[in-house]
């Protein structure tokens, strides 16, 4: 004789937006092994009901019939698909038809709500690590509370868009799934600074994300206090004077940055240049310990009386640091120019 099977019920209380379902139920107790399942759909808004065929979204399965103890056989049927806007309030219908019955069982899941379970992330201003100069500088954002995980950062300098490469580093994005079922991150942009460039530069993480309608923008720029140091400008010295014999006037510099760095002699208000009575050696910068620069700024001429002895004569400091330039001022010693 042939056994009726025994269907329960659907397992689906909700839908979720964009994200796969699986609605299925477990059927037992049938006899003989001749079972036809069927799956339906009544629309919330009209009440129709759509018979749902193979395709268009939907995919149908039924587990091979399993032989169980008693004789009768098992077997758990399902439909899998991913919810739409429009399947909000749908009722799905399984339908289970057997030999030994009259009329098919139907169980259906009841109007089922559709949720949505996408948040934009909420992107934090970006961050900078402790700077030193000419070491590795890292600039991170954080991104919290976003789902679902597909999400695009990509890293700007001003307009130009920024990729790994030798100078700038991106590592990878790690998605951190949280208590509330949100994702959080933090994009890094890694590199070394190069003055002036980079310290003039905006540096801008943009954020896509499929809850987005337009990517977020966050801006910073690399603190200049952090990047820069002002020169110090010790007060001139002079070689050993005497007439008609070359002299040094020596103007030491420490503790700048960048090594863009400009000194101008004057001779009272009178610029010097180099020329066959006065030479101006070029600057060399020397990089400190500290990752600082120094160098000596000199101006090499023989004193001719009494121009020379009653002039003063002033090196002028330029830094980008620097509001206004340093001014160191000398008179050559008169004792030592008379002996």
């Amino acid at each position: 004789n042939p056994w009726q099977p025994y269907v329960e019920a659907l397992n689906t209380s909700y839908l979720i937006q964009k994200t796969k379902c699986k609605i299925q139920n477990k059927i037992s107790g049938y006899f003989p092994d001749d079972l036809t399942v069927s799956w339906h759909k009544k629309t919330a808004e009209t009440g129709v009901i759509h018979s749902i065929g193979k395709g268009k979204g939907f995919k149908q399965h039924i587990t091979e019939s399993r032989k169980q103890s008693d004789h009768t056989y098992a077997c758990t049927a399902s439909l899998v698909f991913t919810p739409k806007k429009d399947d909000h309030g749908v009722d799905f219908i399984c339908e289970v038809d057997h030999p030994s019955l009259e009329q098919p069982i139907k169980k259906t899941t009841g109007k089922l709500p559709l949720i949505d379970l996408s948040w934009s992330p909420h992107v934090e201003e970006i961050e900078t690590s402790t700077e030193a100069l000419n070491t590795k500088c890292e600039l991170r954002c954080k991104i919290s509370g976003y789902f679902p995980e597909k999400m695009t950062v990509t890293w700007h300098k001003e307009k130009i868009k920024l990729t790994n490469t030798a100078q700038y580093k991106i590592p990878d994005i790690i998605h951190q799934l949280q208590p509330d079922n949100t994702y959080s991150c933090t994009a890094m942009l890694v590199f070394t600074p190069k003055l002036p460039e980079d310290l003039e530069s905006e540096f801008i993480c943009t954020v896509e994300h499929p809850t987005l309608k337009k990517p977020i923008e966050k801006k910073a720029k690399l603190p200049v206090k952090d990047l820069s140091w002002r020169p110090h400008v010790e007060e001139i010295e002079t070689s050993t004077v005497a007439l008609n014999t070359k002299c040094e006037l020596r103007c030491k510099i420490s503790g700048y940055f960048p090594e863009k760095l400009t000194v101008i002699w004057y001779k009272e208000k009178t610029k010097l240049t180099n020329t066959a009575q006065y030479k101006i050696p070029d600057i060399i910068h020397q990089l400190q310990p500290d990752n600082t620069y120094s160098c000596t700024a000199m101006l090499v001429f023989t004193p001719k009386l009494p121009g020379d002895l009653e002039s003063e004569f002033i090196c002028t400091v330029h830094h980008p640091t620097l509001k206004d330039p340093i001014e160191k001022k000398v008179k050559l010693p008169v004792k030592v120019i008379l002996i």
